[in-house]
């Protein structure tokens, strides 16, 4: 096997395995990954995404701004949460006062916890879900609950709708058991708006414009042109056609030939797979 044909096979079978962990969360759940855009992150989502969109029959991609450091980015901004999860297995049927009081003794855990962490003071809401299943069943469904509302007629309707629509079936009448209950204080930090970039022409500026490079993309075929672009010299509104590489410090967005890519208002690359115009 030539080189050339080695690294494809790397690819492909790299692409495939990304796109079986596509699968799990959404064939398996019930889900077409044809009805939804795929998010691709990391410093690598952007080099495989259009392969793995290829490999789904997913048609749009979006690459957010900083790729690589999106985890990182997204854990700063997060909100302060503090989970709770107890267990205690209990028949819908005999819910009492007294569940709604372990509630509360939970929400107020939580919100010392977060004050014991030394997070900073400010409002904070709490969140509320139970596991639960059929009698007899080993997996649970997570049904999320509005605060103050543990109604046992009406959880049991809401769960019977979540178990169909999770696993294709549900039994009505039949008894359902909370197994754990779930509780989270969340307090919500200040962001500030992000920033927008400035309205491109819809060409990329020669600016954002590097030499061109053959590239290799598929094994039979000769290296064919590839144009190069500097992803922070792009503008709103710019359009590429691919093939093409889309440049950034620690990561490359690569539009296969029939791709092509918008930039939008927040500097996310909008792409389109196998949609060339």
């Amino acid at each position: 096997m030539s080189t050339p044909a080695a690294a494809n096979g790397i690819l492909q079978i790299a692409a495939a395995s990304m796109a079986t962990a596509v699968r799990a969360v959404t064939t398996e759940r019930g889900l077409d990954p044809r009805d939804f855009a795929m998010f691709a992150y990391g410093g690598n989502g952007p080099v495989h995404a259009s392969l793995i969109a290829r490999e789904l029959g997913i048609t749009r991609v979006v690459i957010p701004v900083l790729p690589s450091v999106f985890s990182a980015v997204g854990m700063l901004l997060a909100d302060l949460r503090h989970d709770i999860v107890q267990t205690q297995i209990q028949r819908l049927s005999e819910l009492d006062d007294s569940f709604g009081e372990r509630i509360e003794v939970l929400k107020a855990e939580c919100t010392a916890a977060l004050r014991e962490g030394g997070m900073p003071e400010g409002p904070t809401s709490h969140l509320i879900a139970l596991d639960m299943r059929y009698v007899g069943q080993e997996h649970v469904l997570t049904l999320p609950v509005e605060d103050g509302r543990i109604e046992p007629s009406a959880l049991g309707l809401a769960f019977d709708e979540g178990h169909r629509a999770r696993f294709g079936h549900a039994a009505p009448g039949q008894p359902i058991e909370i197994v754990s209950l779930r509780v989270s204080a969340v307090r919500a930090i200040p962001r500030r708006a992000p920033e927008l970039l400035a309205p491109g022409s819809g060409t990329p500026d020669a600016a954002a414009q590097r030499p061109e490079r053959l590239v290799l993309f598929e094994i039979g075929e000769g290296p064919r042109p590839c144009a190069v672009y500097e992803r922070a010299a792009l503008r709103a509104g710019d359009r590429i056609e691919g093939p093409a590489a889309i440049e950034e410090e620690t990561t490359t967005t690569l539009l296969r030939p029939g791709d092509s890519a918008v930039v939008d208002g927040s500097g996310a690359l909008l792409l389109e797979i196998g949609a060339s115009r």
